[in-house]
């Protein structure tokens, strides 16, 4: 991921859970990477770095909305700041791994 501001939305189905949900970000593969990266193409290595991209999720899972949900293993997030859930105050967990 580039630097800016992202406002993301994943409607999925769970293998793990029954039914379908919406999640800011779903990840439902094995060996997924989330990089942010400045735009010179080299990865962002610090959280205090001001060019780490913003994802703001977007979550309603009726079961507490999860702004990041991931199934797979060997996933891999870094270099993003996870942002507020929106509708504001509305996140029952940051991320949730079923992986």
């Amino acid at each position: 991921m580039r630097p800016g501001n992202y406002s993301e939305t994943a409607v999925a189905s769970p293998v793990s859970i029954g039914g379908t949900y919406t999640f800011g970000l779903y990840l439902g593969k094995n060996g997924i990477t989330v990089q942010g990266f400045h735009a010179d193409d080299s990865p962002i290595t610090s959280h205090a770095d001001a060019a780490m991209p913003v994802v703001t999720t977007n979550s309603d899972a009726d079961f507490g909305p999860d702004g990041v949900f991931v199934e797979g293993d060997h996933d891999t997030i870094s270099g993003i700041h996870i942002g507020e859930n929106l509708p504001s105050g509305n996140c029952n967990k940051t991320i949730e791994d079923v992986g």
